[in-house]
């Protein structure tokens, strides 16, 4: 048996899959450890043993779902109070681990995996800084979402062209989005290299920024209008 407790069968294996990864969550939350024991279940928690088996086995399909790059998607539905609160839960203990999932931490990763997609989806709202990158990688990475302009504000888009000036890799990027274009798929509907491109693939200009929101929010709402009709 592992440290996060093997499910006792196929069904339980199967009865977890079902589940939606918003239930999983859920279930998740409901199953915390407070005091020794799960207040969800009543199960005895320990250092070497930090999750009743209802949490075990739902972070383990949340786990490997995360695999597959599915359970992303779903954070944005939760509240900024709800992320914050996952985020502080998920501490270190005194035998190195993550206090709330049992994750190892290690010398080069002292955070655990919830708490990396909280912080992304956190950046992603303006609610924390965007972190500084990884060696050999742009701030951007692994937070595209910061950096699509469709559903979100003009004040975001600008956030996230600050980023840009500010990153180890503007200069590459910047090659990088002119050689994408001069082939005819540069980018569009997103800001990359610190410019904001359009629908078109043409750069839209910084002072702009606001004209071009409010001419692409009434352009969707009279296209949705047209189609409801």
């Amino acid at each position: 048996m592992s440290i996060l407790v093997d499910p006792s069968g196929p069904d339980d294996v199967f009865r977890y899959a079902a589940l939606s990864t918003l239930a999983l969550r859920q279930l998740v939350a409901r199953h915390s450890s407070i005091g020794g024991r799960c207040d969800g279940c009543g199960f005895s928690v320990s250092e070497l043993v930090p999750l009743c088996p209802e949490a075990a086995a739902a972070l383990r399909e949340l786990t490997h779902r995360e695999g597959r790059g599915t359970s992303a998607v779903e954070l944005p539905q939760f509240s900024t109070d709800d992320l914050l609160r996952v985020a502080a839960s998920h501490h270190p203990d005194r035998v190195g681990r993550c206090a709330r999932c049992g994750f190892v931490f290690s010398s080069e990763c002292d955070v655990c995996p919830t708490v990396r997609a909280v912080r992304v989806e956190l950046e992603v709202r303006g609610v924390v800084p965007i972190g500084g990158a990884e060696p050999g990688k742009g701030l951007c990475a692994g937070k595209s979402r910061s950096w699509e302009m469709d559903g979100r504000t003009v004040v975001e888009w600008r956030r996230a062209i600050s980023s840009c000036e500010a990153c180890p890799l503007l200069a590459q990027c910047r090659i990088d989005a002119a050689t994408a274009v001069e082939r005819g798929d540069g980018p569009q509907r997103m800001i990359m290299a610190g410019n904001a491109y359009d629908s078109h693939g043409n750069i839209v200009d910084g002072e702009r920024l606001g004209l071009y929101e409010s001419l692409t929010t009434a352009t969707r709402r009279r296209e949705n209008a047209e189609v409801a009709a």
